[in-house]
């Protein structure tokens, strides 16, 4: 999910720290702010739903696909190999 398709929270976030960069910067509590009043979530699920990783369930809830589930493990591996799971 590119920051050219779509608002990205890493931009977001950036964007606001340089913005108050001359007053001492921002503190956790403005991101979080800044990042819950987004729709980040929204769209990420939607173009989960739309590349097949993710399926809407009963009650609108989401679930994971075999894809999404294949993916996931995939990329857990992949971050096993390289010590960047967290």
């Amino acid at each position: 999910f590119s920051a050219v398709q779509a608002d990205s929270p890493t931009l977001s976030m950036l964007q606001l720290i340089a913005a108050r960069r001359s007053t001492g910067g921002v503190s956790a509590d403005d991101l979080r702010a800044l990042l819950a009043e987004r729709a980040y979530v929204h769209a990420r699920i939607d173009q989960m739903v739309i590349d097949g990783m993710a399926a809407r369930g009963h009650e609108g809830r989401v679930e994971a696909t075999e894809s999404g589930l294949r993916l996931l493990n995939l990329v857990t591996f992949y971050r096993r190999l390289l010590g960047i799971l967290r």
